[in-house]
């Protein structure tokens, strides 16, 4: 099935800890919902993590180290969404590489992502768990909702190039 998926280290500015707890919260309200797959970890990082991981989570939270180029074209491939919660942030590439390959975001209402991502994806709090169950909601539940989302994110990755960004 589709999955929601998440790319990023496991450092706490990128709140991986709220995404963690705020999926929990959301399985149990919405049994239903995609799994997650958190990739772009270390594989001692996945491994840390899986061990603490609350066994509510286990069947619906996938951790994997990043491993090469082709398998998170997979991962892309399979996503319903990308969830970017980070609170801070560089750049930010993994949500414009998504929206370039038409995959709804979600992602934390912060800056430098609010100026990098304009008004294309679906804003949250990162720091509030029904924010961001809100987004999901709306993804999920509402077609028109969604293929909006993936409409600004084609138009804004559009404003972004190799050449014109190095």
């Amino acid at each position: 099935p589709p999955w929601l998926l998440a790319i990023g280290i496991d450092q706490p500015h990128k709140t991986f800890d709220f995404l963690l707890s705020a999926r929990g919260l959301y399985y149990q309200r919405r049994p239903d919902a995609p799994p997650l797959v958190w990739t772009g970890l270390s594989a001692a990082a996945c491994q840390r993590r899986v061990r603490t991981l609350p066994a509510s989570l286990r069947e619906r939270v996938a951790l994997e180290p990043y491993s090469n180029p082709e398998r998170l074209e997979e991962l892309y491939g399979g996503a319903a969404a990308l969830v970017f919660p980070s609170l801070d942030e560089g750049f930010g590439l993994p949500p414009l590489e998504a929206m370039a390959r038409g995959i709804p975001v979600l992602c934390s209402r912060r800056e430098p992502m609010n100026a990098i991502l304009g008004q294309a994806p679906l804003f949250f709090e990162p720091t509030e768990s029904p924010s961001l169950w809100r987004m999901i909601d709306r993804l999920l539940d509402v077609p028109s909702i969604r293929q909006e989302v993936i409409r600004r994110g084609f138009q804004q990755a559009a404003q972004y190039s190799w050449d014109r960004c190095a």
